[in-house]
């Protein structure tokens, strides 16, 4: 498994309230670059909303993510960098919430490295 984030990641991210969305990551090398952001379902599917991230690995494989800017509010995400055996090349699993919310909204999500 790559000691590097960069790469085209796809994946959902599935809210408390019960939203879920697709996800785009095209992250470069030094872990910055634009997230896509499109909710999906019976609750409002819409035109994606692009933004910026902020991603970084560290040694043990844990990912912290920031995204912002843009057309999209402000989400923390934590989470694992994990290796996948046949399905794609890695995947990043874990947990994300919204630093400006009260309510502490947040959610789960999953991304995946495919092979190019």
């Amino acid at each position: 498994m790559s000691n590097s984030l960069a790469g085209r990641w796809e994946g959902l991210m599935y809210d408390v309230e019960g939203f879920n969305a697709r996800v785009e990551l095209d992250l470069g090398k030094e872990g910055n670059g634009k997230f896509t952001f499109t909710l999906t379902g019976d609750h409002c599917p819409e035109e994606p909303r692009v933004g910026e991230v902020s991603a970084k690995l560290s040694r043990d494989g844990h990912v912290a993510m920031q995204v912002g800017k843009g057309d999209i509010p402000p989400i923390h995400f934590e989470g694992k960098l994990q290796p996948v055996k046949v399905h794609a090349r890695a995947a990043i699993t874990g947990t994300y919430s919204d630093p400006n919310s009260r309510e502490g909204r947040g959610g789960v999500a999953i991304f995946w490295l495919y092979a190019e």
